[in-house]
């Protein structure tokens, strides 16, 4: 298996660990290309669902992570300083679509019992589709557990 975005973060004895499980590793990297594909599942733009990505990461506290979506953020044609306001969540930067995408990584990310039908009403009134907001959840989701992996793998690492 080529090597993956949590095995060059992580390291080459991570990635010998997540070998073991390599239908675990296969169903990570499978959610990965639909979700940060060039067909996504909802009309969510690569630098919107990249910036969910930068923006949840820089939450969790993973540096790597971050980095990986700094960077598919720049590819997007996204410059510099929107980017440092997108992980900064510097919210008179951003325009409604992308604040509230944001407010609601943040959201899922810091208190997801928070995510109620209440707190779709920011995503609905910047004109965001049903689609696009699980869209965004199902990418806050993938990114928590990539940190999450990364943080325990990081710890096996300092044995």
């Amino acid at each position: 298996m080529s090597e993956d975005l949590i095995d060059r973060i992580a390291g080459a004895p991570a990635a010998v660990l997540r070998d073991s499980r390599p239908e675990v590793k296969a169903a990570l990297a499978a959610n990965a290309a639909v979700l940060f594909g060039d067909t996504p599942p909802a009309a969510l733009t690569a630098a919107e669902r990249h910036a969910i990505g930068l923006r949840a990461a820089v939450l969790a506290e993973a540096p790597g992570l971050a980095a990986h979506h700094r960077a598919g953020l720049t590819l997007a044609g996204t410059d510099e300083a929107l980017v440092n306001a997108v992980a900064a969540r510097e919210e008179e930067v951003l325009d409604a679509r992308l604040g509230a995408l944001l407010a609601w990584t943040d959201l899922l990310t810091l208190n997801p019992a928070a995510g109620t039908p209440e707190a779709i009403r920011p995503l609905r009134d910047a004109g965001l589709s049903s689609a696009e907001i699980v869209t965004a959840a199902q990418i806050v989701a993938h990114a928590s557990f990539q940190a999450r992996l990364l943080a325990g793998l990081g710890l096996l690492a300092k044995e």
